[in-house]
């Protein structure tokens, strides 16, 4: 099966940006468990064979997704660590739910954590969005901080 150049760039484009779909469905109370996975595997899965050139893209979209969701739960460990560090160092016993300056203590910690989360979410989008928009354009660009996990294709 022949496939047009302009399909050809609109799927390989969707391999990319089908990973920002949980978004949308979790906006709506549909929250897939590892969609920004899934979503681009079946994309890419059921449209590789039709070209080399989304193949090309599925894969460098499965690979990101892959390294992002590991490094999600390195940051997810690593304040987790953070946490449980400042518990043992600190203790229960010292944190005062009526002294003002505890509370405002452990709000911003908690503040600085979710804000650096939000922030590295927002960078992985906007990634995504270059990177599919230089899809569409035709070109074969690649993710940084991406770990190779599926190799490139014999074929290519």
């Amino acid at each position: 099966m022949t496939i047009s150049p302009e399909n050809e760039r609109g799927w390989a484009m969707f391999c990319h940006l089908s990973s920002l779909l949980w978004i949308p469905l979790a906006a709506i109370g549909l929250p897939i468990p590892f969609a920004s996975l899934v979503i681009p595997l079946i994309v890419w899965s059921a449209r590789r064979r039709e070209s080399n050139f989304i193949d090309y893209h599925g894969r460098e979209s499965l690979n990101f997704q892959i390294s992002m969701l590991i490094y999600g739960f390195i940051l997810v460990l690593i304040g987790l660590g953070i946490g449980v560090f400042v518990i043992l160092v600190f203790g229960f016993e010292q944190f005062n739910p009526n002294d003002p300056t505890a509370i405002v203590g452990a709000m911003a910690g908690a503040f600085a954590y979710i804000a650096f989360l939000i922030v590295w979410a927002a960078i992985q989008t906007i990634i995504v969005v270059i990177i599919g928009v230089q899809a569409v354009q035709g070109k074969k660009s690649r993710y940084p901080l991406t770990i190779r996990f599926i190799p490139a294709s014999k074929s290519l």
